[in-house]
C-alpha cells in the first residue's frame, strides 16, 4: 500500500504574493522531501476560507501516514489542524517553519525544522526533512506531541484498539446482556403475576434507568484513558502514596490495552516505584501474553530490580526468548539460530545488560561469536563484542572490533561505546572526536548531542575558535556545553529536555537548568565547539548529496 503524506500550511488567503510564496515552499521543499522519503503527497485544500476545516481535511489528518505542518505565520487553521492530528496520532508529524519566523512557544520543546527558500539551502533542508521522517518511521512508538506526552493512555493511533481489550469488553457486554435477559424474563413473570390485566405494561422504571447509567459510568471509569487522567490528577493532588492506592483499582480494569499498561509502568518508573512497575508489567504480561513490547518491558523491569532472584528470572526469560542455549549448566551461552534478526536485535541489549551486570563479559563474547557464526550481524552485536573484549583485558582486539563495527555501522551508539572505551584509557581527545562523530552520523539524534555535552563536562575538553581540542576549566566547559545542549534539544522531546536539566543540576548550574526547563534560549555562551560541529555536519551532507548525485547520474 502506498504511504501517504498530508501537508498543512498557510496558503496566503487573498494576498497573491503570500499565496505564491506558500505554493513555492510546497513545490520546491515540502513535496520533494516527502516524495524522496517514499510518500504520495497531498496538500490541504488551498481554496478554503480561513476557519473552514472541511471533513476531507479531518479525514486526511486522521489517516495520513505522515503529516508535515508548516507553522510559519502562526496560522489559526494550521494550528487547529495540528491539534486534531496530535490527538488522533501519537507519532508521524514533522514540524517545519521559515527560519526567519519565530518558533511558536507551544511546540518549541519539540523538534522544528527551520527552512530557507534560498536555492543554495534547499537541498540541505530537504535532506533534514527526510531525516526527520525516517526518525518518525523508525521510532513510531515515541510521542512527537504534547497531547500524548500528557495523556499517556491515549491510543497511539485512533484506528487501532487492542484486540485483547476489545475482546474483553465484548465478553463483558455479552455476560451483561445475558444477565439483563434473564432479569427481564424474571421481571416479566412477576409483572404478569402482579398485573394480570396488563394495565402497567410499557411504563418505564426509573430505578432500571439509573442502574443502567451507573453501569455505563463504571465502564467509562475503567477505560485506560480515564484511568490515566485520574492517576495524573491523583499524583498532582496527593503525590506518590495516593498514586499507589489508586493504582490498585486501576490495574483491575478489564479494559486496559498494552499501551495503557506501558503508560502505567512508565508512571511508576517516573515516581521511582521499581517494584510497582514490575508488578504492573507482570499483570500485563499475564493478560496480553502475545504483546512483545510488554514482555521486553517486563524483562527490563527485572533487570532494574534490586532482588537477585528477579534479575535471574529476567535473564532466563530473555535467554528463552532469544533461543540462547548451553551445552551444560557451566558452559558459555550461544545463539541456537532460527531467530528473526529484528527479534534478536530487540532483545540483545537487554540480554547483554544482564551479562555485564553479572560481571560475565565472556558470556557476551560467546553469544556474539555464535551469532556471527550463525550469520547474524549488526551494530548491537559488534559494539557489545568490543566492550566484552575490553572487559576481558583484550584492549587491542577491542579497539579493532570497534573500528571494524564503525566501518559498517556509522551510528551514534557505537561511537558512544567507542568513546567510553577511549576515555577509560585516558585518551580523552580521541574520545571527544568519537562523541562528535556520533552527532555527525545522525544529527537528528538528541541523545548524541547530550552525550557530547556530558563529555565536555566530564573531561573539561572542548573545541576552541581554531577548531583545536583544548582543556578548559569548569566555567569554560559550561559555556561551551550550553550551545551544544540547546542544539540537541531542537531535535528532542520532553525526555531529553529533562535529561539536560538533570545534567545541569548535578553540576550546580541552576540558572541554566531553569532556563532550559522553561524552553528559553540562552545567549552569550561560547559557540566555538558548536560552530565546528555544524561545519562537520554540513560537509557530511554535501558529501552524501554528492554520492547520491553520482548514483543518480
Amino acid at each position: 500500500m502506498d504511504k501517504r503524506c498530508f501537508v498543512i500550511m498557510p496558503f496566503g488567503g487573498d494576498d497573491d504574493a503570500e499565496r505564491r510564496h506558500s505554493l513555492g515552499v510546497y513545490q520546491s521543499i515540502l513535496k520533494p522531501a516527502a516524495e524522496a522519503a517514499g510518500y504520495l503527497v497531498k496538500r490541504a485544500d488551498i481554496g478554503r476560507v480561513p476557519g473552514n476545516i472541511t471533513a476531507d481535511i479531518i479525514y486526511d489528518l486522521a489517516n495520513a501516514d505522515m503529516v508535515i505542518a508548516d507553522l510559519t505565520g502562526g496560522s489559526a487553521n494550521v494550528f487547529f489542524e495540528l491539534g486534531i492530528r496530535h490527538v488522533l496520532r501519537k507519532s508521524g508529524t514533522v514540524h517545519v517553519v521559515d527560519r526567519r519566523a519565530v518558533v511558536p512557544f507551544d511546540v518549541r520543546q519539540y523538534r522544528v525544522i527551520e527552512y530557507s527558500t534560498h536555492l543554495v539551502d534547499i537541498p540541505d533542508v530537504i535532506v533534514e526533512i527526510v531525516d526527520a521522517i525516517r526518525k518518525r518511521e523508525d521510532d513510531a512508538a515515541r510521542s512527537d506531541n504534547p497531547v500524548h506526552d500528557v495523556l499517556v493512555g491515549l491510543p497511539a493511533d485512533y484506528r487501532e484498539v487492542s484486540d485483547e481489550a476489545r475482546q474483553a469488553e465484548i465478553e463483558g457486554l455479552r455476560v451483561a446482556l445475558g444477565n439483563a435477559k434473564r432479569e427481564r424474563d424474571s421481571l416479566a413473570q412477576k409483572l404478569t403475576e402482579l398485573d394480570p390485566g396488563g394495565s402497567l405494561a410499557g411504563q418505564p422504571s426509573e430505578l432500571d434507568v439509573d442502574d443502567l447509567l451507573d453501569h455505563a459510568d463504571e465502564i467509562m471509569k475503567s477505560t485506560g484513558e480515564y484511568a490515566m487522567l485520574r492517576l495524573q490528577q491523583v499524583i498532582n493532588a496527593g503525590g506518590r502514596d495516593a498514586f499507589v492506592r489508586e493504582l490498585r483499582s486501576v490495574v483491575k480494569s478489564p479494559y486496559l490495552s498494552a499501551n495503557d499498561f506501558l503508560g502505567l509502568a512508565q508512571m511508576c518508573r517516573g515516581l521511582d516505584l521499581t517494584d510497582h512497575r514490575r508488578v504492573v508489567l507482570e499483570i500485563a504480561n499475564q493478560r496480553l501474553p502475545k504483546e512483545s513490547g510488554i514482555f521486553l518491558a517486563l524483562i527490563d523491569a527485572y533487570d532494574d530490580s534490586p532482588a537477585p532472584a528477579l534479575q535471574e528470572r529476567g535473564r532466563l526469560m530473555i535467554e528463552a526468548y532469544l533461543k540462547i542455549s548451553r551445552s551444560d549448566p557451566s558452559a558459555n551461552p550461544v545463539v541456537s539460530g532460527g531467530l528473526a534478526l529484528d527479534r534478536l536485535e530487540a532483545g540483545l541489549g537487554l540480554l547483554f545488560n544482564f551479562y555485564f551486570g553479572a560481571g560475565r563479559p565472556e558470556w557476551v563474547l560467546s553469544v556474539c561469536e555464535s551469532a556471527d557464526a550463525a550469520g547474524y550481524t549488526g551494530a548491537t552485536l559488534g559494539r557489545n563484542q568490543a566492550r566484552a573484549l575490553a572487559d576481558l583485558g583484550r584492549i587491542h582486539d577491542a579497539e579493532s572490533r570497534y573500528r571494524e563495527t564503525l566501518a559498517h555501522y556509522d551510528d551514534p551508539s557505537t561511537h558512544q561505546f567507542f568513546g567510553d572505551f577511549l576515555n577509560s584509557l585516558n585518551r580523552h581527545p580521541e574520545a571527544y572526536e568519537q562523541t562528535e562523530a556520533g552527532v555527525v552520523s545522525l544529527p537528528s539524534n538528541a541523545t548524541a548531542w547530550l552525550n557530547l555535552a556530558i563529555d565536555i563536562f566530564n573531561n573539561n575538553l572542548t573545541r576552541n575558535a581554531e577548531g583545536r581540542i583544548v582543556s578548559v576549566d569548569e566555567e569554560g566547559a559550561l559555556r561551551s556545553a550550553i550551545p551544544i545542549i540547546q542544539a540537541g534539544l531542537s531535535h528532542g522531546d520532553l525526555a531529553e529536555r529533562q535529561q539536560a536539566v538533570n545534567m545541569l543540576v548535578r553540576r550546580n548550574a541552576m540558572v541554566e537548568a531553569q532556563e532550559i526547563a522553561q524552553g528559553n534560549v540562552l545567549e552569550g555562551y561560547d559557540e566555538a565547539a558548536l560552530t565546528y560541529l555544524m561545519n562537520l555536519i554540513a560537509r557530511r551532507k554535501l558529501s552524501l548529496a554528492g554520492t547520491d548525485g553520482a548514483a543518480g547520474g
